[in-house]
């Protein structure tokens, strides 16, 4: 799934990259997702985007290294999945393969204890649904609304399961050192929006556990840190109908051909 706006079918696929570029500064989101002058967002096939970047390309590789480890439970395995996928090595003096070896090794110490109660259901698990159908006003009050369907795709990186419970679990590696960093992620939109993905399978409509893996990198040693979210019914509900109105307020700014500049970065990040 590409992010964006096809008004032939009416239809609008987003994702946590175009919604976060929306509401940053809509002249951004227009920009980067409908004129597509900057890749970016979802793809169904990670190895066709262009990694300019090393923390990009780091945490790629540390996110290959995790779904290794979890699924084959073999560190020495799941080294090697990041060496050959932290290439070409960029020439950056905090992220080295040195640094990532040393971080995996770390995490696995951290965590070999407790994820032991945890079943590895799925890993890298890619998904697109329909989230629900909003009526734009024209801006010619003669014409008629027109229904427009909202797509919401992403990856959703583990799911597990423990004692008859299914839980998301998504990996993060950081330099951020806050106090805040672990309970900002009771704010984050992409996590309720896993959640919500997650009970449109079946399988896993239960699901309303979550789990934020950190992997902290600091100047000289790494922390580690998991954040556990209880998202019930009302929570997700409050999630789905903020898209939808940010969904509606893009499809307006779309049919007037305007997109608002409300932040700097719109124009200077190219």
């Amino acid at each position: 799934m590409k992010a964006g706006i096809y008004p032939n079918e009416h239809i609008i696929k987003i994702d946590n990259y175009a919604l976060s570029e929306f509401r940053t500064c809509p002249r951004k989101f227009q920009h980067r997702i409908v004129e597509s002058l900057v890749p970016g967002g979802f793809t169904k096939t990670p190895g066709q985007l262009k990694i300019p970047d090393p923390p990009l390309l780091f945490g790629i590789a540390i996110h290959q290294a995790l779904d290794s480890l979890f699924m084959e439970e073999s560190l020495p395995l799941a080294i090697d999945v990041f060496l050959e996928a932290f290439q070409p090595v960029p020439e950056d003096k905090k992220r080295t393969p040195g640094r990532g070896i040393r971080l995996l090794e770390n995490y696995a110490k951290q965590w070999q204890t407790q994820d032991k109660i945890y079943d590895t259901i799925q890993s890298e698990l890619y998904f697109e649904f329909d989230l629900d159908i909003v009526s734009v006003s024209s801006r010619h009050r003669t014409s008629p609304s027109t229904d427009w369907k909202i797509v919401y795709g992403g990856l959703i990186d583990k799911i597990l399961s423990y004692d008859d419970q299914f839980i998301c679990m998504d990996h993060k590696t950081s330099t951020w050192e806050s106090q805040y960093l672990v309970p900002s992620h009771q704010l984050s939109n992409q996590f309720i929006g896993y959640i919500w993905a997650t009970q449109q399978i079946p399988e896993y409509s239960s699901c309303e556990h979550f789990i934020a893996d950190i992997l902290l990198m600091s100047p000289k040693n790494d922390s580690f840190y998991r954040s556990e979210l209880d998202l019930n019914t009302d929570v997700v509900n409050e999630w789905k109908q903020g898209i939808i109105v940010t969904c509606s307020q893009i499809i307006q700014l779309y049919s007037a051909d305007f997109f608002p500049m409300y932040g700097k970065d719109a124009c200077t990040s190219w």
